[in-house]
């Protein structure tokens, strides 16, 4: 898979809060914030492991012609597994040459399942805005939400984070099924420590089927949806992100536990 990283560069950081002062950088030097510092490094490790190239930080002409040289020419070669057992582990492959001051491209690795899953764009596009979203440092507010959360302690003794909440259904995609208005949201929630570690997750769909009358109150009230995540320590941090998938927008909401 070849990548190219087309978001540009970031702003360097004011060394003075609130001035319009510029920090001076040296020629060439390429200031990058973490959140999207990890995220080009990631397109990069695509890249690497399944023998394709990746640009980051050059013009579009220069990307195009990499990859284009990357692809002229080829080797196809067969491989058996000694182990034939299929565990589901990732496996990797080494390929060596014997060629000098040459870079070789290839697939890393596979995961040894008994059966190949075709490739699923739907679910790979709500994980990856999924994802995103949980990464971005601020709120996205194309689905307004509303969260209240708590720490409970369940039946067993062990800690749980009960969340309670409101979606707000203006940018919601409704679809009309013989009268009836059908949408699914995608909601995922984090808990984090005090250093902001996640220490539990829960992935959740919801299908919603309204009436007429339920979609005008959902309307009016927000849609609730409540949820009790377990942790495996002391939560400090919550944080819930709503994404419809129809209408490829995406909602989230922090709350600090006290």
């Amino acid at each position: 898979i070849h990548t190219i990283h087309t978001g540009g560069v970031g702003v360097p950081p004011s060394p003075f809060a609130g001035s319009l002062s510029i920090r001076r950088w040296s020629p060439g030097q390429v200031w990058v914030p973490g959140v999207d510092r990890w995220a080009i490094q990631s397109l990069a490790n695509i890249s690497e492991f399944t023998g394709g190239v990746a640009s980051r930080f050059v013009y579009g002409s220069v990307a195009a012609r990499r990859i284009d040289e990357a692809t002229r020419f080829n080797y196809l070669l067969g491989y058996a597994p000694s182990d034939t057992n299929a565990d589901g582990r990732y496996r990797r492959v080494m390929v060596r040459v014997n060629r000098r001051d040459v870079t070789v491209l290839y697939r890393h690795g596979y995961y040894a399942n008994a059966q190949l899953v075709p490739y699923d764009r739907e679910q790979f596009m709500t994980y990856n805005r999924i994802v995103t979203a949980g990464n971005h440092t601020q709120e996205i507010r194309d689905i307004q939400l509303a969260l209240e959360a708590s720490t409970v302690k369940a039946g067993d003794g062990s800690l749980e984070v009960a969340v309670d909440l409101s979606i707000d259904t203006a940018r919601v995609a409704f679809a009309d099924d013989s009268g009836t208005h059908v949408a699914a949201l995608e909601v995922a929630i984090f808990c984090g420590d005090r250093r902001q570690n996640v220490i539990g997750e829960l992935w959740q769909t919801i299908d919603l089927k309204l009436s007429a009358e339920a979609l005008a109150r959902a309307a009016r009230e927000g849609i609730r949806h409540t949820a009790v995540v377990p942790v495996k320590a002391a939560p400090r941090y919550v944080k819930a992100i709503v994404y419809d998938r129809n209408a490829d927008v995406v909602g989230t909401a922090t709350s600090t536990l006290r």
